[in-house]
Formats: C-alpha cells, sequence, structure tokens
C-alpha cells in the first residue's frame, strides 16, 4: 500500500514581490522509503523559513503522540521527514546569487539624518563627510535594486538581497554628517576622511575589514572572529578588544590606552600613551615595540607574547607560559611572576 502526499506550493511575498518559490513531494512507501522530488523555480529569500516552523511544531506533536502509541513505523518516517525538513531550512538561509550586467549606472540618493552605520552583508562601503546624509552607487545597473538602505532609530542599516558574485563595478559611497558607531557583521568599511566625534564605537564580527581614520576624545575598538582592521586614531583615550583571530593595525597619540586581547587574537600598535592597561590571554600577540608608552601596567596569562615599551614605569603580572619583551628603560615592579613566564630585555 502505498500512501501519497499531494503536492505543495510555497510561495511567499517579499518586497511587494515573489522573491522565491519552492515545490516538494514526499512519497511515504510500505517499505518506510522516501523520495524528495525539488523544483526550484525562482531564488530563495531569508524569510520563508518562518513558513515551517508551525509545520515542524505539528511534526514534533504528531511524533509524541505516536510514541505513546508505539507506533513505531509513523514515528520513523515522520522524523526522516523532520530531517529533511531542516535541511530545506538551512539551504533556505543562503543568499542567491547574481552577476552583474556589465552596463554600469550611476544613483545618487538623500537619506535620514543618522549617527551611526551598521553593515550586514558582503558589501565595500566607503565612508565620506558630506553636508547631508545619502549615498552614491556607481554599479552594473542590475545591481543596484539588491541593495536596501534602511535608517532605524539614528543608525542606517545596509544590507543585501544577493550575493555578487561578479561585477564591472559596484561602488558603494555613503555620505555622512556625523558618525558615532560603525557596526561590521560581513564586508568592509573604508574611511577616506578624517571622522571627528566626541566618541566612536568601532565593531567589527566575522571576516570584516575596516579601514578607519578619527579624531575623538574617546575610541573603542571592538574585533572579534576573523575581522581586521587598519586604525589611524588621533584620540585621549582609546579602547581596544580583539578576541578569537582577529587582527588589528593601529596609530594612535593618545593620552590613555586599554588593550585586551583574548584566544588569537593579534595587535601591532603604533605611536605615544601617557599611560597603557594590557591584558593578553590564550595565545594572543601584543607587538608594541614602537608604542612609546610612559607607564604600563601588563597582565599576561597561557602563552601569551608581548613586546612592550616603556620609558618610566613597568608593573607586571605574568604566568603560564606567557613571554615578555621589554624595550626601555623603565622602573619595573614586578607583582606576580609563576610558572614558566619569562621576561627579556631588548636592546634598543
Amino acid at each position: 500500500m502505498t500512501i501519497a502526499r499531494p503536492m505543495r506550493m510555497v510561495s511567499i511575498l517579499s518586497q511587494d514581490r515573489i522573491l522565491f518559490r519552492r515545490t516538494y513531494r514526499f512519497r511515504i512507501t510500505k517499505k518506510n522509503s522516501i523520495t524528495k522530488i525539488l523544483d526550484i523555480t525562482k531564488p530563495i529569500p531569508l524569510g520563508w523559513v518562518f513558513c515551517l516552523r508551525s509545520f515542524v511544531q505539528q511534526l514534533l506533536s504528531v511524533i509524541v503522540i505516536s510514541l505513546r502509541t508505539l507506533n513505531r513505523t509513523l514515528v520513523k518516517n515522520l522524523v526522516i521527514i523532520l530531517l529533511l525538513m531542516c535541511h530545506v531550512t538551512l539551504l533556505a538561509q543562503r543568499k542567491p546569487k547574481i552577476k552583474g550586467s556589465r552596463i554600469v549606472t550611476e544613483v545618487n540618493q538623500e537619506l535620514p539624518a543618522f549617527n551611526a552605520i551598521q553593515l550586514n552583508d558582503n558589501l565595500d562601503i566607503v565612508l565620506k563627510k558630506s553636508f547631508g546624509s545619502g549615498y552614491k552607487i556607481v554599479a552594473d545597473d542590475n545591481l543596484v535594486d539588491i541593495l536596501k538602505f534602511k535608517v532605524e532609530d539614528s543608525t542606517l542599516v545596509i544590507s543585501s538581497f544577493y550575493d555578487v558574485t561578479a561585477k564591472k563595478q559596484f561602488d558603494i559611497t555613503i555620505n555622512y554628517t556625523e558618525l558615532r558607531a560603525i557596526t561590521v557583521k560581513e564586508g568592509s568599511i573604508v574611511s577616506n576622511d578624517i571622522i571627528s566625534s566626541d566618541e566612536l564605537f568601532v565593531d567589527a564580527f566575522a571576516n570584516a575589514k575596516l579601514d578607519i581614520k578619527a579624531n575623538a576624545a574617546v575610541m573603542d575598538i571592538n574585533m572579534e572572529d576573523m575581522s581586521k582592521g587598519d586604525f589611524n586614531v588621533d584620540v585621549d583615550s582609546l579602547n581596544i578588544g580583539l578576541n578569537k583571530r582577529a587582527e588589528a593595525y593601529v596609530y594612535s597619540v593618545n593620552e590613555v590606552s586599554v588593550v585586551d586581547v583574548e584566544g588569537n587574537g593579534s595587535l601591532m600598535f603604533e605611536g605615544t600613551s601617557d599611560r597603557m592597561e594590557i591584558g593578553l590571554t590564550g595565545n594572543s600577540k601584543y607587538k608594541g615595540e614602537k608604542m612609546e608608552a610612559g607607564t604600563i601596567k601588563a597582565r599576561l596569562e597561557n602563552a601569551a607574547n608581548a613586546r612592550l615599551y616603556s620609558y618610566r614605569d613597568l608593573e607586571l603580572s605574568a604566568k603560564g607560559n606567557s613571554r615578555i619583551y621589554l624595550y626601555g628603560n623603565p622602573k619595573i615592579t614586578v607583582l606576580e611572576f609563576l610558572d614558566t613566564a619569562q621576561l627579556i630585555k631588548k636592546v634598543e
């Protein structure tokens, strides 16, 4: 005996157009074998995964009831269907791909005022200081409409409906009047102009890339995952946090610096600072032989590695297999020095 389920068509409306359509057919036979026929007629958007939620919840309810009645055949079939639906959900989360038409056009558009930027997708953005907020796109003409710009709570959120695999030109410039925060979840942001602000917060994740020039009273740089950054900043107070495999080069002239590097993070620091606090753990690396600091308070753990330049005072805590290379001739105060930690004096 064969139980055939009718074919089900799912269409999702987004942005006043059907972004994707998928057709599924499942056939359950007496031998518990399942055949799935997948017909893709249009690119798939992210939104339709929510349509599967109620269906999966109903399946789970049936499975629980079947377990109580010991209907093992039905349970097995339902579990297989549930696994297939989970696989389809993962596929639906991938963005469709698009190639540029190679016919270049230019678009300029004004935007509501904003003081923060959040980049969600793999795009390359250039920041430009201007008298008004807006954007300029010079790109293949079929790539203009895949972009989304939305200002929410004074934050400009930039995203894309597609992943671009080939193009002739795809330049995106954001005009801003004031910036207080930059968040990059994917893609890259470059500031050719110096960003001037009382405070500036920068966050980077995944494979994001940053190239930022700034002048601020207070600046926070937080980088995680495999993000990379290049910073040239003139600030009074600078806080830097790197985690996982994040890498950063920072040139800064400041009064106070606080550095925290964890995991396999790596920081190259150059410039001058009057006072610094440095915390390193895991396999992190700090290359600061060209960052001339008056007073440094350093704490190293695990297999952290640091190159420090201090010309006045060094307060040191080190343990594990950490290693410190010291430049300059500061007064050294050792608060803690345990395990196989090493302090090596370098000749300038």
